[in-house]
């Protein structure tokens, strides 16, 4: 959904969820840390919205506390592997 920047007011990530349930046949993806408008609607996320809670920022106890999906930006390979972070190669 976004290149750069994130889900920044609960009616913005509102209204994506709005265009999503509107392409069904689309998969759509989205990295954030907007954490609080996921979860207020964490029943509601259509099924081709895939989100992906990023580490490092201010909610991170929301991602072990609901279950999100997550991920860590890492330096390197090596870096994963210390971490014990499945390394992923087709998202």
């Amino acid at each position: 959904i976004h290149a750069d920047g994130d889900f920044f007011t609960q009616t913005y990530f509102d209204a994506w969820l709005e265009v999503i349930k509107k392409f069904p046949k689309v998969n759509f993806y989205a990295y954030t840390k907007s954490l609080p408008f996921w979860i207020r609607r964490i029943n509601e996320i259509p099924s081709n919205l895939n989100l992906i809670a990023s580490w490092g920022g201010k909610f991170d106890e929301y991602i072990d506390k609901y279950h999100l999906r997550n991920a860590i930006v890492v330096d390197s390979v090596d870096d994963a592997i210390k971490l014990k972070r499945k390394i992923d190669i087709d998202d």
